[in-house]
């Protein structure tokens, strides 16, 4: 993925954590903590 495009439609700051994860069986517990870890970290940016 490259840049995003300058069009004033989106936010200037773009955040976001990818956990490979297929979705048929339960997060291992360190990917659901990692997820639960950085999204706290990005509420406290808000």
């Amino acid at each position: 993925m490259g840049p995003l495009p300058v069009t004033g439609l989106v936010n200037r700051c773009v955040l976001g954590l990818e956990i490979d994860y297929a979705g048929d069986s339960p997060m291992s517990a360190e990917q659901y903590r990692s997820a639960v870890v950085s999204s706290a970290g990005v509420a406290t940016l808000l």
